[in-house]
């Protein structure tokens, strides 16, 4: 996290990779302290749709899979 938080407080943009990774260690591991830094230094810099696809991409990676039923029927 300290790598992205460091590269976004220098301006630099994280690419999709960079972005999907730090997403999963948000989700993860990254302490209240860690997120805060990351969000305030992305917003500072300005988002860009690579990095908003890479977390978009994380994610859904960790999202829970369903299978919904109404009825015993596979809806």
């Amino acid at each position: 996290m300290k790598e992205y938080i460091k590269k976004l407080s220098e301006k630099q943009s994280l690419t999709l990779g960079e972005a999907r990774d730090a997403m999963s260690q948000i989700l993860a591991s990254a302490t209240d302290a860690q997120i805060a830094a990351f969000l305030i230094c992305l917003k500072l810099k300005g988002e860009t749709s690579e990095e908003i696809a890479g977390m978009a991409i994380a994610m859904r990676e960790a999202a829970k899979k369903i299978a919904p039923r109404v009825n015993g029927v596979l809806i």
